[in-house]
């Protein structure tokens, strides 16, 4: 039995599906502890980033120490390492899932920027 060919619109239909669900962005330690879940759109601090039509999905996540769900001065640091993509904000299977050098925000002035990246077709 032959096997059908997704045609380069019907890889957009499916990034355009991607973008338009796959909006909650998981932050953990690199242990894998969760820090949180947050929602592209919702969160100011979290957004796609790629450009129109690009074969490459990508989320941004841009941190400062002194966020008021971090506020790393009364809490202490916090170390991430890891990021995932759901499809709600609590619960359900990761996605995607996306390891990155252990940043640990330990004062008020610093900043995380997590890049989260998605191919389709993932080209080998």
């Amino acid at each position: 039995m032959a096997k059908a060919e997704i045609k380069t619109a019907g890889y957009q239909s499916i990034r355009d599906l991607m973008e338009a669900n796959w909006i909650f962005i998981e932050l953990r330690s690199s242990m894998g502890s969760p820090w949180g879940r947050l929602e592209v759109g919702e969160d100011p601090r979290v957004y796609w980033s790629h450009e129109p039509n690009s074969r490459t999905l990508e989320i941004t996540v841009e941190l400062k120490g002194d966020d008021g769900d971090l506020d790393v001065g009364s809490s202490g640091p916090v170390e991430f390492g890891q990021s995932g993509l759901y499809l709600a904000d609590t619960g359900g299977d990761e996605l995607s899932s996306n390891t990155f050098t252990s940043v640990t925000l330990e004062v008020e002035e610093d900043q995380l920027v997590v890049k989260h990246r998605v191919e389709v077709p993932v080209v080998v």
